[in-house]
């Protein structure tokens, strides 16, 4: 306060206020301001008030140091002015009292609705924290819970710039966690308000942030059987993507890993609905980009080079789907061991539709003995029944 007054009489012509600019305490100054005669610097100072002549930087300056204005500017609007300053020149200072103590009452009031709203952020950060802290430990129950609590806490302050982007960051982890937790509907919601959430706070719709929730909620829609809206959802990413790329004369790394994760769900979706070719060129594509992006030999290629074969396998493609699928598993071997069950069993089925049985039988228990090792129960039930299939088909 002190600092934004003395700035103020900057604009002053007066030699006394010259000196009082050197004042060191806000108490020297209010004494030594009372000792000023001259009627044009109090006029002055007026009209500065009126005219709002205080920069951006001085007013931010004032409201920054609000706490050492309260503690330490009471006497400020009680200046004892000699008998010979005019009654126009005191009711000025009068006036600047009456709004500086406006200004001490309602800034009193300010600073309790700041105690409230600092002790709110910290609940918010507590909560998220604990969250978080859930789930590392895999609690994820108990992390969905404290996240619903940090979300209430945002969304009952004013909305704003700030409060909006903190309710976005929350929202898309609960969005998340009920994806990992395989609760589609509450999925579905939270990812379309995280969507709406990303435009609120100016997000573009092809940034990779909106493809990527875009693309969540397209497997969501996917998982819930609603095929039409997941089609849409697919087709919207991709066709996003495709159009955003080609403006780019260098496509950083991390679209173009957007762009193969895309391709990846959007090959998986058009195999469950039946269009092989769509998914075969999907796939394709997205092996490719993974090979560029992460390397031929990433855990990664292995799990599309093996979506792959399942697609020449479905297509009757067999020797080509063998093929890639031993590549899949010479790469799993080191990289992801525990894709191996899945991986050999995949091997297993194509044998069977070769009609290769022996090899299939073979294939087929090792396929059992790895998902045994790895407690793997749901390929070990479909190696179970590809067994006993076998061996109906070949009594």
């Amino acid at each position: 306060m002190l600092n934004l007054t003395r700035n103020l009489l900057t604009r002053l012509s007066c030699n006394e206020c010259t000196m009082l600019r050197q004042s060191a305490s806000l108490a020297n100054f209010a004494s030594g301001l009372s000792r000023c005669l001259r009627t044009k610097c109090i006029r002055n100072m007026h009209s500065a008030f009126q005219k709002n002549k205080l920069t951006n930087i001085e007013i931010g300056q004032f409201r920054t140091n609000r706490a050492e204005f309260l503690l330490r500017t009471r006497g400020v609007a009680s200046f004892d002015l000699p008998a010979n300053v005019v009654n126009k020149d005191r009711l000025i200072l009068v006036g600047l009292g009456a709004v500086f103590g406006a200004y001490l009452y309602f800034d009193s009031k300010k600073r309790s609705e700041n105690l409230i709203f600092v002790k709110k952020v910290q609940e918010i950060h507590d909560s998220v924290t604990k969250a978080q802290s859930y789930v590392n430990e895999g609690n994820y129950e108990e992390a969905i819970k404290l996240y619903k609590t940090a979300v209430d806490l945002v969304k009952s302050e004013p909305e704003d710039n700030v409060s909006r982007t903190v309710t976005l960051e929350i929202v898309d982890q609960l969005a998340n966690l009920a994806y990992e937790l395989n609760h589609w509907q509450e999925a579905e919601e939270l990812f379309k308000e995280v969507l709406q959430r990303m435009l609120d706070v100016g997000s573009e719709k092809e940034s990779d942030a909106v493809i990527e929730a875009s693309l969540k909620l397209a497997k969501v829609y996917s998982y819930l059987g609603n095929m039409e809206l997941a089609t849409e959802g697919f087709q919207f990413c991709m066709d996003t993507l495709e159009n955003k790329i080609q403006a780019m004369q260098d496509i950083p790394d991390d679209t173009l890993a957007l762009l193969g994760m895309t391709l990846t769900e959007y090959g998986t979706h058009f195999k469950a609905i039946g269009r092989l070719d769509e998914s075969e060129r999907a796939f394709s594509r997205a092996l490719a980009i993974a090979k560029q992006v992460l390397g031929p030999s990433h855990e990664q290629t292995s799990v599309i080079t093996n979506d792959l074969a399942t697609v020449y396998d479905e297509k009757g493609r067999y020797n080509k789907a063998e093929r890639l699928v031993q590549k899949a598993i010479s790469i799993a071997r080191t990289t992801s061991p525990e894709n191996l069950p899945a991986y050999t069993y995949n091997l297993g089925a194509i044998l069977m539709h070769k009609g290769e049985f022996s090899r299939a039988k073979k294939a087929l228990r090792q396929a059992l003995r790895l998902a045994e090792e790895n407690q793997d129960e749901e390929t070990l039930e479909l190696i179970k029944n590809s067994m006993l299939k076998l061996d109906v088909d070949t009594s």
